[in-house]
């Protein structure tokens, strides 16, 4: 049962006075189910609810100065919007676990709980597939009404744009929302992992080898078109972030669990990087000298790690168990097995 809102008393408006009258203005729990039920409409997957802009890390282990930048235009852009924005979003770039979606649901989150903007979040796949089952004539739904929400939306985030298989069809749907969101200045804010870089011409394309078609980085361009990423130059604010990916270094899945239901990961981890060392050790050793493997372990190992190992010179190979023959006829039944009954004769 909800609990009623003691200053309002459930009715969702207090009255308060200004300017010697009393005058009755929205109460704060009223405000807070607004935002509550806006933030459920802008359709943020439950893997990214419990991202912000607060709880952003960009100072990690492996991180680049551009995580912190990227945080610093990011709330420039939310104590901006709408005004000084104008219109302009993002383009999230950089190699997956940098924090893109995070930063994206973090500014959406902020702008909808503060600013009041109706938002809306999309995986760019999963709206291509929404799209394409439109055309299925058992669907009710057709394609106008799946991107009506997405055309309309005060602030959209976009994200993994240019992550589904590029076709001509792709390439007309990725125009048919860019450029109406463009001409209706709404706020488009995209992540990518491509290179904000030109589409490669097929002349050029055709001058390099096999190998280096295949070495060769698939930029944002041959993903969406040129076209279209030039239109995003003009449209979002590009913001680049390089790093390390955070999900291997920081949350890598494990279903190891420590004292009072902590991850052990931390813990394995470094227990893990220490019989690496010791595994290097030993076989730079044994490549250099075979008496000195006993030290190279010592050295390389954490104190405490190995306590009282024996020498190898110390060490008496155990004699090998006598082995057992093995129990034929009747010894094989056991103690109880009684003699085989002779075979009749067929004329018995």
């Amino acid at each position: 049962m909800e609990e009623i809102c003691s200053l309002c008393e459930g009715s969702g408006l207090r009255i308060v006075e200004e300017g010697g009258r009393q005058v009755a203005r929205a109460c704060e729990c009223r405000v807070a189910r607004r935002a509550a039920r806006m933030l459920e409409q802008a359709q943020i997957p439950r893997r990214y609810e419990e991202c912000t802009l607060e709880n952003f890390e960009p100072k990690y282990d492996g991180a680049d100065r551009s995580l912190q930048s990227a945080l610093v235009q990011a709330r420039g852009f939310v104590k901006g919007y709408p005004v000084e924005t104008d219109g302009k979003g993002l383009l999230l770039v950089g190699p997956v676990g940098v924090g893109k979606t995070h930063i994206a649901v973090g500014i959406l989150k902020e702008l909808v709980q503060e600013r009041g903007a109706h938002g809306l979040f999309y995986d760019y796949r999963e709206l291509l597939k929404e799209v394409q089952n439109s055309y299925n004539q058992k669907v009710a739904a057709t394609e106008l009404e799946v991107l009506r929400p997405v055309f309309e939306a005060e602030v959209l985030v976009l994200d993994e744009l240019g992550a589904a298989k590029p076709s001509d069809w792709v390439w007309d749907t990725v125009a048919h929302i860019l450029n109406s969101r463009y001409n209706d200045r709404r706020t488009t804010i995209i992540t990518t992992n491509f290179q904000n870089f030109e589409e490669i011409t097929k002349t050029e394309l055709r001058n390099l080898t096999d190998i280096q078609k295949a070495a060769r980085e698939e930029t944002l361009g041959d993903r969406i078109g040129e076209r279209m990423r030039s239109r995003l130059q003009e449209m979002c604010v590009a913001v680049e972030m390089y790093g390390e990916d955070y999900r291997q270094l920081k949350k890598r899945a494990s279903f190891a669990i420590g004292p009072k239901g902590a991850s052990a990961t931390p813990a394995l981890r470094s227990a893990a990087e220490a019989l690496r060392s010791a595994a290097e050790a030993l076989q730079s050793a044994a490549e250099e000298d075979i008496p000195s493997i006993s030290k190279a372990i010592q050295d390389a190992a954490p104190e405490g790690f190995i306590a009282q190992r024996p020498r190898i010179d110390e060490c008496v190979a155990a004699p090998e168990p006598e082995q057992e023959k093995p129990l034929v006829g009747r010894a094989r039944m056991g103690r109880w097995a009684s003699p085989c009954p002779k075979r009749l004769n067929e004329n018995d």
